[in-house]
């Protein structure tokens, strides 16, 4: 690699990771516990039992954590975008709406099936969209 690439990767890359993190991380310490919660809620009444099987669990667990961790790269790819020049912050800002709509559909798809965990991804994620308006802002400058 050379020295100007490596100028731009090694931070990139401690950036895609730490927000890969944090999204991993908000996942299992704040998603998961109120998802399940609200799964042992929604059948546990009416006198049906839930029966967890440890595949499911893992695979909802892991759903939750890949789609959190890449949902949150969201700041990082828009900044990219901006720095490459196809699109600037005010582009960012007048999609705003559209953008909206479409993190509440990305966030049904990548969560499982219940709602509560749809908007706890589509909340923290539409305040990184705005996060990524700044990271906009900043690589237009550096231009």
């Amino acid at each position: 690699m050379k020295p100007n690439e490596k100028r731009y990767a090694i931070p990139l890359f401690g950036l895609l990771t730490f927000f890969f993190v944090v999204g991993a991380l908000f996942a299992f310490f704040i998603v998961a516990p109120i998802g399940l919660n609200v799964f042992a809620n929604l059948w546990g009444r009416g006198g049906l039992r839930n029966l967890w099987a440890l595949d499911r669990y893992v695979s909802f667990i892991t759903r939750l954590l890949i789609g959190f961790g890449a949902a949150f790269e969201l700041p990082i790819v828009m900044g990219f975008l901006s720095f490459i020049g196809i699109i600037d912050a005010d582009g960012f800002r007048e999609r705003r709406r559209y953008a909206i709509v479409f993190i509440m559909a990305i966030s049904a798809f990548l969560t499982p099936s219940d709602v509560i965990t749809m908007l706890l991804m589509a909340g923290p994620l539409v305040i990184l969209y705005e996060v990524g308006i700044w990271f906009a802002t900043l690589t237009q400058r550096e231009r």
